[in-house]
């Protein structure tokens, strides 16, 4: 019906279908918009963006240490190709074994800490060794 009146060459006929144009765009647009974002493709997004925030504010982005020994470091060690050296001390880190970890992650390269708990003495490196042999100071390394 209304696109037989649409033919007719009146006024009224003309305001009446660009309303009815008007509302049928504005129907379209907004089950468009609904339809897209049920789909799953918005959700995927909608996931990853989520991911994506705890890896760079939530809890996963802090590194996780994992100890290479609780009771020696790495200062000495008996591994075939040497025991790497490390690029920085901190003595008396005020902070314990918490600001020694908060500096390695905080520091380029950095991938591996020694901690003397007697001394609260620290060193960081930017490799790890595999068998820490170091057992003065009650140390640990991570």
């Amino acid at each position: 019906h209304a696109k037989v009146a649409c033919l007719v060459d009146t006024a009224a006929w003309r305001r009446a279908c660009r309303s009815k144009l008007t509302t049928d765009v504005t129907t379209c647009a907004g089950l468009f918009c609904a339809r897209l974002s049920c789909s799953w493709c918005v959700k995927l997004l909608i996931l990853l963006g989520c991911v994506q925030g705890m890896f760079l504010f939530g809890p996963l982005g802090a590194p996780v240490w994992i100890p290479i020994s609780l009771d020696r470091a790495c200062q000495t060690c008996s591994d075939p190709s040497g025991c790497p050296k490390p690029f920085m001390h901190v003595a008396h880190a005020p902070g314990g074994l918490q600001e020694c970890l908060r500096l390695c992650a905080e520091s380029t390269g950095c991938q591996a800490v020694d901690f003397y708990r007697e001394t609260r003495w620290c060193n960081l490196y930017s490799e790890i060794c595999q068998t820490p042999t170091a057992n003065w100071g009650n140390a640990s390394s991570y």
